[in-house]
């Protein structure tokens, strides 16, 4: 969850809209990130072409953040594991990477393979984890997680304050 809600604040895309983020098991999830009048994964599709591209990009990157984390934690190749995930979550309809999919399809459109999207993301969001701040950020929100359970949006926002909108001034 760290993961995910440091990418959300690296790639700048409605990062204003994070209301929390937990470790806390409910339901199936082991924890969430949760997220207020966020219209960007829903409208995605009736977005102008550039637009889809740069934050159907954004959010496939915050999905895959998630496992590209948990990768780096556990010392696995991040290239290999953030998609090499079990066959059960690709059709698994709230999974990240199942989202993540289905993103890729609606920026690649019909006449494109996704795998490409995908394969960049997995590439963009192992670089991103490997940037030392962005590292320690992970691992300070994943700290206060494991301390506290949960943390308010504001809270997050403090602690990422050196990775808001980094992935924008980066090539």
């Amino acid at each position: 969850e760290a993961g995910h809600a440091v990418a959300r604040m690296f790639t700048g895309l409605e990062l204003s809209h994070l209301a929390s983020v937990s470790i806390i098991p409910t339901g199936d999830a082991f924890g969430s990130e949760i997220s207020e009048h966020c219209s960007a994964e829903a409208m995605i599709g009736s977005y102008p072409k550039e637009m889809r591209q740069s934050a159907g990009r954004r959010l496939v990157i915050t999905l895959l953040a998630g496992r590209g984390a948990l990768a780096r934690f556990g010392g696995e190749d991040s290239r290999e594991y953030i998609l090499h995930s079990n066959p059960h979550e690709w059709t698994l309809e709230g999974s990240d990477v199942y989202r993540a999919d289905r993103i890729a399809k609606i920026i690649t459109g019909e006449h494109e393979s996704s795998s490409r999207i995908l394969e960049e993301a997995q590439e963009w969001t192992t670089e991103m984890m490997e940037i030392p701040v962005v590292w320690q950020t992970v691992k300070r929100v994943a700290g206060k997680l494991v301390k506290d359970g949960a943390l308010k949006g504001d809270v997050v926002m403090d602690t990422c304050e050196k990775v808001i909108m980094m992935g924008g001034t980066l090539p």
